[in-house]
């Protein structure tokens, strides 16, 4: 799949993990549109490793509130495996200070 961006993954062997579509996508609008569309992407807003290429971590949104064109699921392109032990630990209170404020 397409590379659409990357996502910071806490507790992980890599701090990013590259999302994109499993299938392609295609969308069917006028030429002279095509910049003009916004498309908005989505992400959870945690995502812990480990994570398997595949699983679901967000969505795109292509459209405007009124007109959505397409609505599409965003998944890992690649597997992140689960950090060691002090890596786990770091992110874990990064986290938590993150959340406090």
């Amino acid at each position: 799949g397409q590379v659409l961006s990357d996502a910071r993954v806490w507790g992980g062997e890599a701090d990013t993990v590259k999302v994109g579509f499993a299938d392609d996508v295609l969308v069917t609008m006028p030429r002279q549109n095509a910049d003009s569309i916004p498309a908005s992407l989505e992400l959870a807003p945690e995502i812990e490793a480990p994570i398997a290429a595949g699983d679901v971590l967000g969505k795109i949104i292509v459209g405007t509130a009124d007109n959505v064109l397409l609505e599409r699921e965003v998944v890992a392109l690649e597997p992140v495996a689960e950090g060691g032990f002090f890596k786990r630990l770091f992110d874990k209170v990064k986290l938590f200070f993150m959340n406090l404020f």
